[in-house]
């Protein structure tokens, strides 16, 4: 802690390892001691850049990533590369690349060619072990 100073950013990145709850301690010479409770808990995959509905022949790119409700930030970096399957329920309707990755140190992967194909519907479904999968219904219209 600097000379005048009460408090320090310490910038400190805390990576979970497993599913539950942990504190961090933190002291210094001449202060009161400090904790704080942190929980780790399953990430949800969250699609973005997709909208409901596409005429045919739109292109939307896609892109995922991990989202933790009530955390602070609620968009979180990825510690290692995850590599996130897309699937359409129906490919002659709406199509997606896939898979997308999210790289290590990064908040959100690279885009996921799209394409409206014909009217109709489709469900787009963003999953990987160890998080919780999610999903964007699309309608496709003709032009």
């Amino acid at each position: 802690i600097p000379a005048g100073q009460s408090q320090v950013y310490l910038g400190v990145r805390v990576n979970g390892i497993d599913l539950g709850t942990s504190t961090v301690n933190a002291s210094a010479a001449g202060y009161a001691s400090g904790s704080l409770p942190v929980r780790t808990v399953i990430a949800e995959i969250r699609l973005t850049n997709l909208n409901s509905t596409y005429l045919v022949g739109n292109q939307p790119a896609a892109y995922a990533s991990f989202y933790t409700p009530n955390a602070t930030p609620t968009s979180q970096i990825a510690t290692l590369a995850r590599v996130i399957n897309l699937a359409s329920s129906t490919p002659s309707v709406f199509t997606v690349t896939s898979p997308v990755t999210v790289d290590a140190g990064a908040n959100q992967s690279g885009a996921s060619a799209s394409r409206a194909i014909a009217p109709g519907n489709s469900t787009i479904t963003a999953s990987t072990a160890g998080a919780t999968p999610s999903s964007v219904n699309i309608t496709v219209s003709p032009q």
